[in-house]
This record gives C-alpha cells, sequence and structure tokens, in this order.
C-alpha cells in the first residue's frame, strides 16, 4: 500500500497475497480493513488489486496483503520538512531506532507476530503524532471466523473507550 500527501510518501509493503492466500488456501474476495487517521484531507491511499496493480482506494478495504505471521517493509520517503525528526511507533512501541536512514527516507522492518487481529502504526513529526494507520492483519486459521474476531475486537473496544 501507499500513502501519498505533500509531506511524505508512505510505503508499506506486505507479502503478495496472491501468492500467500494460495498457500494458505485462503478466499481473495475476503478483504481486509485498513483505517487511516489524519487531520487532512489531502492523503490518498492506494493500494494493490487482485492483478496486482497499485491503485486509489477511497474506502477503507483492500486486499489482504498483511498476515499474522508476517513482516512488512515500511518506507518513509520525506517531501518537506526532511530536517524533522520523524519517529514510527508499531503497537504503541517506538521502533524509529530499528530504522536506516537512506536519503531522505526512513527504512525498516514491523513484525506483525504478535498482532493480533490489527497492526497499530503511528507516525509522529517533532513529537506531534501526524498519522495513525491500523491494518488487518489475516489469519492462518480459517476456523477463527473473521465474525466472531470483529465482535470480540468491538467488545473490546467498548470496555477500553
Amino acid at each position: 500500500m501507499k500513502l501519498e500527501n505533500d509531506e511524505f510518501n508512505l510505503f508499506i509493503i506486505g507479502e503478495d497475497p496472491r501468492e500467500k492466500i494460495s498457500i494458505i488456501k485462503k478466499n481473495l474476495n475476503q478483504p481486509a480493513t485498513i483505517k487511516i487517521f489524519r487531520g487532512d484531507n489531502n492523503t490518498n491511499l492506494k493500494t494493490i488489486t487482485d492483478h496486482g496493480d497499485l491503485v486509489l482506494n477511497p474506502g477503507n478495504t483492500m486486499m489482504p496483503c498483511f498476515f499474522e505471521d508476517g513482516q512488512c517493509q515500511l518506507v518513509l520517503e520525506k517531501k518537506k520538512n526532511k530536517d524533522s525528526n520523524y519517529d514510527i511507533f508499531h503497537s504503541g512501541i517506538r521502533i524509529t531506532e530499528d530504522f536506516q536512514s537512506i536519503g531522505s527516507s526512513l527504512i525498516g522492518i514491523i513484525d506483525c507476530s504478535s498482532d493480533i487481529g490489527y497492526t497499530g502504526i503511528d507516525i509522529f513529526r517533532d513529537g506531534v503524532k501526524i498519522l495513525k494507520i491500523s491494518e488487518e492483519n489475516v489469519r492462518q486459521r480459517i476456523s477463527r471466523g473473521k465474525k466472531k474476531l470483529s465482535e470480540t475486537l468491538a467488545k473490546q473496544d467498548e470496555k477500553l473507550y
């Protein structure tokens, strides 16, 4: 997937869903959820199609490409504010020190193996949160129903808030 705005491009590269899903025999038509939280409306989301094309996605569903046992690569390509200090958090833990700075980009790997249901990624600039992403991790076992997990997560959200 790719997020574009005036300030930066953010690439999150998961596994090829066509390859992974054929291995675990999942249904390609079962969408995954992605939510983007940003103060402005200048951010465009692009996600992969079942043909492998990266296209504009105005909604919050996408082809699954983040899996509970997998990793994904994150590339933050700065356009503006190149001298600003960017921090990346995964599930509330600062992981910026695990990233390499190459030119005007931060590049690193996020391990989703301990994430159940969703992976949360937060981007901070100079100590201020500027972006939050919540992406669904597809489970390996079909026996755990998606509906049941969604209901459980909704109940947990109610307890937290």
